[in-house]
C-alpha cells in the first residue's frame, strides 16, 4: 500500500514539474495581419505587417520566411516576397520557402516587421493564396528552438478583364446617352 502511493506521489511531482517546466519555456510568439489583400502582379505590391513578440533570446539571430500555399492554378512559385526590419534591413525579393536572417532584434523582445508581396507577371489570374510566416533563431530559457509562425491569405489577383469590362460598359452607357440627348435638340 505505501508503496503504490509513493509511486503515485512520485508520479504526480513529476507531472507537477513537467508541467511547470512546460509553462516557464513560453515559445515566442508571431502575429501577421490578417488577410485576405488583394495581390497585384511585380512591380506592385501590397504590405501585411508581421510582430515577433516575446522573443526570449535576444542575443540570437533570427531568420523569417514565407511559404505560398496556392489554390487552382497557382503555385508557391508565382509570389515574391520581401521583409523589412525595423532597422531598415530589406531581404530583397526572395522567392516562397527562402529564409533571410533578418538579425538580432532591435527594440527588446518585440520586433516589426513588414512583408511585402507580389506576384511575378507569370502568375495565372484569379488565384487564392494562404501565406504561413516563420521565424525562428535563439534558444528558449529551457534549452528547446525558439521558434514562431502564422498565418494570413491574399485574394485572387484580379483579371484584367474583370476591371475593363465594367469601366467599358459604363462609358458605353455614358456615350449613349449623351447621343441621344443631342438626338432630341
Amino acid at each position: 500500500m505505501k508503496k503504490t502511493q509513493i509511486i503515485t506521489i512520485l508520479i504526480a511531482l513529476g507531472i507537477v514539474t513537467a508541467m511547470t517546466g512546460i509553462t516557464a519555456a513560453a515559445p515566442e510568439n508571431l502575429y501577421v495581419d490578417p488577410g485576405p489583400k488583394t495581390i497585384p502582379y511585380s512591380p506592385n505590391s501590397v504590405i501585411y505587417n508581421v510582430q515577433v513578440y516575446d522573443i526570449e533570446d535576444l542575443t540570437a539571430t533570427h531568420q523569417i520566411k514565407a511559404t505560398t500555399n496556392g489554390w487552382g492554378a497557382g503555385t508557391s512559385a508565382d509570389l515574391e516576397y520581401k521583409f523589412t526590419n525595423e532597422a531598415g534591413g530589406t531581404s530583397n525579393w526572395i522567392a516562397s520557402g527562402t529564409s533571410w536572417d533578418w538579425g538580432l532584434p532591435s527594440t527588446g523582445n518585440d520586433e516589426w516587421l513588414t512583408l511585402e508581396i507580389r506576384a511575378k507577371t507569370s502568375a495565372p489570374p484569379n488565384n487564392d493564396y494562404s501565406f504561413e510566416v516563420y521565424d525562428d533563431g535563439g534558444t528558449l530559457n529551457s534549452g528547446g528552438a525558439e521558434t514562431a509562425s502564422g498565418t494570413t491569405t491574399g485574394i485572387s489577383i484580379p483579371e484584367f478583364a474583370t476591371i475593363a469590362i465594367p469601366a467599358v460598359a459604363i462609358l458605353g452607357l455614358f456615350l449613349f446617352f449623351n447621343q441621344r440627348k443631342h438626338k432630341k435638340e
